[in-house]
């Protein structure tokens, strides 16, 4: 779980073994954090991530796109 001023932020199916910050460090926006994996019930590596505030969802966006439900983000 990542805390930040938009609330509490939770990836999931991250390749185990992968995740490069420890509990209590301070991390930097661009920093990379673990990377994607297929952990979990899944049919290929993805991310799943949802953003909390006091129990409630925040609207998360990237790059400047507001993402909802079954948003697809892929790089270019």
């Amino acid at each position: 779980m990542l805390q930040c001023l938009v609330g509490d932020i939770l990836m999931a199916h991250l390749r185990r073994g992968s995740i490069m910050a420890l509990p209590g460090d301070a991390v930097t926006m661009g920093q990379p954090l673990a990377e994607i994996g297929n952990s979990g019930n899944t049919l290929e590596p993805h991310l799943h991530i949802e953003a909390t505030k006091d129990g409630k969802p925040v609207r998360l966006g990237f790059n400047g796109l507001s993402l909802s439900i079954n948003s697809l983000v892929t790089a270019k």
